[in-house]
């Protein structure tokens, strides 16, 4: 079974990157469509926010020695994904995901760009910066002790798709570059260093 986690700070083209990987046939489930945040979609499945939400009261994400039986596969099951499928959620919460086994794609963006980002549809917070940087922490860890992949959204906008390849590559889907260019919309990318 293949199973995609995207992990990823807000703003950062995780929708995209989800997107993309929804055009080609993988399982979102029922998500939140598309608004004046993102024009084609969160892909983000609704059911499992719910159950992150639910986690995240615990603090179980936080424990430093993470029981696997302790997670949500069972709630996981109970919505029934078909395969392949994706989770797409926070970096912060990928030890929720870990006993699934999943490929991890860990999405960048630049920090400032990202920020007027969150600024620009008013997800801007005190601390937003201390925010990203550890998010960026996480998602280093992630591919240096899980495989993650990073996937450079602006490299994604540019229609290098290296890195996404390689993640199909991984699954055993095909990547098929006219769906990524049919799906991928630059006009929507605000803020990039080419604007400023």
């Amino acid at each position: 079974m293949a199973i995609f986690a995207v992990m990823a700070f807000p703003r950062t083209g995780s929708s995209m990157t989800a997107g993309i990987l929804a055009q080609h046939g993988v399982w979102t489930g029922e998500y939140r469509h598309g608004d004046d945040i993102n024009a084609k979609g969160h892909f983000e499945n609704l059911h499992f926010k719910q159950i992150v939400k639910k986690y995240k009261k615990t603090g179980i994400h936080r424990k430093p020695v993470f029981d696997p039986d302790q997670c949500f596969l069972d709630d996981f099951m109970l919505i029934q994904p078909t395969d392949p499928w994706l989770i797409k959620a926070s970096a912060k919460y990928w030890r929720l995901f870990d006993s699934l086994d999943p490929i991890y794609l860990c999405v960048r963006r630049d920090r400032q760009e990202t920020i007027n980002s969150c600024k620009r549809v008013k997800l801007y917070f005190n601390g937003i910066e201390k925010s990203y940087d550890e998010h960026m922490y996480i998602l280093d860890e992630i591919v240096r002790h899980k495989n993650g992949i990073n996937i450079d959204t602006q490299s994604v906008i540019d229609r290098d798709y290296s890195s996404l390849v390689e993640a199909f590559d991984r699954s055993g889907i095909e990547f098929k570059k006219k769906k990524a260019d049919e799906f991928v919309d630059g006009r929507l990318w605000h803020f990039n260093n080419r604007e400023d």
